[in-house]
């Protein structure tokens, strides 16, 4: 299945991905302090003229913005796939659960090859499916009961219309 919108849940996904670029700038703060620190106490640093200091400085600045900013790019792309993977099963579920909620129980949790959480999605399918077979079965004794109500009680008769009421409330076809 081709991907329609790379953003699925826009609010989870940017939250994350802020995450992510936070925790990228902060690590390469911190490796611009100690490649700084480093710099300053190695060994013949103290015979490079303020000029030369200056040029070393701004060559390693350049440097590490290059550096950083193609690991953010990187990691940017990467996290939009890697949270669709994610995301994207979570979004079929709730759309699933919400027709289950319904009634629905024809509904199937169906996820593209490559996402996440196949393992949550079969036994949800399979869930799905003895929900389905015991409600069919409940059905058939609804009916039995239902062709035999003539013999019954009317408090009998009146349960029995309740339950295949209740149970007519389940599409499972």
């Amino acid at each position: 299945m081709i991907r329609r919108q790379f953003f699925i849940k826009p609010k989870l996904q940017i939250k994350y991905m802020a995450i992510t670029a936070a925790i990228v700038i902060i690590s390469a703060v911190v490796v611009y302090i100690l490649l700084h620190q480093v710099l300053r106490s190695s060994g013949g640093m103290e015979q490079l003229t303020t000029g030369e200091w200056g040029a070393l400085q701004r060559a390693l600045n350049r440097s590490l913005i290059m550096i950083i900013g193609f690991i953010a790019i990187v990691l940017a792309i990467e996290s939009v796939f890697f949270f669709h993977r994610m995301v994207g099963p979570l979004y079929v579920f709730e759309k699933v659960l919400n027709s289950v909620k319904e009634g629905d129980l024809t509904q199937r949790v169906n996820l593209r090859q490559g996402d996440e959480f196949k393992e949550v999605a079969a036994e949800y399918n399979g869930m799905a499916e003895s929900l389905v077979a015991k409600i069919s079965a409940l059905r058939e004794a609804s009916d039995k009961i239902s062709a035999v109500s003539v013999n019954l009680s009317p408090e009998t008769k009146e349960a029995a219309a309740r339950l295949s009421s209740a149970l007519d409330a389940f599409k499972t076809k």
